[in-house]
């Protein structure tokens, strides 16, 4: 799956971020500790790093990959096996699934921890 973006300058003339090796495009996502939905996305970690530290936020920072399921692409690059009865994943599982391989990041107050 490639960008057609890749290379593009965005606004404030941020490049969009991709795998070199296989062009795929992820983001950081933001997400504040006790809420349920994240409120920032952005294309590289050090902005996200500048907005939490700016406003003093509490939560957690994820690079996420865009174009599919957090499952589906774990399944696709080897990284999650589905069960040797052959039996198809069941919708929490899927629902519910983020990949550990995923990097990540916990902020308190704005700083991380």
């Amino acid at each position: 799956m490639g960008d057609s973006r890749k290379g593009e300058s965005l606004a404030k003339g941020i490049e969009v971020m991709t795998a070199e090796t296989r062009g795929e495009l992820w983001v950081w996502v933001f997400s504040p500790a006790g809420k349920q939905f994240p409120n920032g996305i952005f294309y590289t970690r050090d902005e996200a790093e500048r907005a939490i530290k700016a406003w003093g936020l509490s939560g957690t920072l994820t690079h996420y990959w865009v174009g599919g399921l957090s499952y589906q692409w774990a399944v696709d690059n080897g990284f999650y096996k589905t069960p040797l009865s052959g039996r198809e994943p069941d919708v929490s599982l899927v629902s519910g699934y983020v990949s550990e391989r995923w990097d990540h990041f916990h902020y308190e107050n704005g700083d991380p921890w």
